[in-house]
């Protein structure tokens, strides 16, 4: 993908995002999305079905951001506090700063 593409997707996902701390998915519309974004509906369709498929890409994408965290870091004995301080770090990080990348 390319990078006006990435911007692309970043953009709408970042406007749905805010939208969701406005009203609930089922309230929000494509047309909505594409006016604050900027594009038109049929670019919104070349990345998604609807906003339903948007918003299982986001979670999705999230989960593996996460996964991958655990997967990394995730000490494999208990006598090792320092992984645990390591994972409790990058997942704290992640949720704080890092999560944004999916948008």
């Amino acid at each position: 993908m390319n990078r006006r593409q990435n911007k692309t997707q970043l953009g709408i996902k970042e406007v749905f995002i805010h939208l969701l701390t406005e009203k609930p998915i089922d309230k929000i519309t494509v047309a909505r999305i594409t006016e604050r974004v900027g594009i038109n509906r049929g670019t919104f369709y070349l990345h998604y079905h609807d906003v339903y498929d948007l918003h299982d890409q986001i979670v999705t994408e999230l989960i593996a951001d996460i996964i991958a965290i655990f997967s990394t870091t995730y000490p494999t004995t208990t006598e090792n506090y320092s992984s645990f301080k390591t994972l409790s770090y990058q997942l704290v990080s992640y949720i704080a700063t890092g999560w944004h990348h999916c948008l």
